[in-house]
């Protein structure tokens, strides 16, 4: 259980490295057409889902699969991730780019007048000032990493034990302990 643990917060570190030069690459190149979001979602998923992989091989090297053991891998991954990249994005826009919330505000509003909803809705300002503020702004993040991070990463759990769960590991297989030359 302890190596489940260990593995997750590894990984979770290691993953929250990737979200953050990701969201760097983001932030530097912006582009709002929804190939490039639909891009970039899709390579965040599969780094997350490739990750977790990798993560859970190394994990079954010396320890039998379980399905316990790889949802704990798991869970730690995702709520390691999820506080890390929070913390970073609030320790961002509180400190470092103050007017990057406002410049997600007026990309945002811009979007949804752009595709002609209801100007009245935008117009008292009640959920738009909600995300101004830095803390509110990280702690929706969390909310959405968690939900994502645990949906991926469970499913990845699942498929690799599935495909796993008879694999005997690395340090079982040797029965003959001698030296061959």
């Amino acid at each position: 259980m302890r190596k489940a643990i260990n593995t997750g917060i590894i990984t979770g570190l290691i993953l929250t490295i990737i979200l953050i030069l990701g969201t760097m690459c983001r932030i530097l190149l912006p582009a709002d057409t929804t190939g490039a979001n639909l891009t970039f979602t899709i390579i965040f998923v599969f780094a997350i889902a490739f990750t977790l992989w990798i993560a859970m091989s190394r994990y079954s090297r010396s320890t039998t699969a379980s399905w316990s053991n790889l949802s704990l891998v798991a869970i730690i991954t995702s709520i390691t991730t999820s506080v890390l990249f929070s913390s970073v994005s609030f320790i961002y826009t509180r400190y470092f780019s103050t007017g990057y919330l406002s410049d997600l505000m007026e990309q945002s509003k811009q979007n949804w007048l752009d595709r002609s909803y209801s100007a009245q809705s935008i117009s008292s300002q009640g959920e738009w000032t909600w995300y101004k503020t830095p803390w509110n702004f990280a702690f929706n993040n969390l909310q959405v990493m968690l939900v994502v991070l645990f949906v991926i990463s469970l499913f990845i759990a699942f498929i690799y034990y599935s495909k796993n769960r008879h694999k005997v590991p690395e340090h079982e297989n040797h029965n003959n302990h001698e030296l061959i030359f």
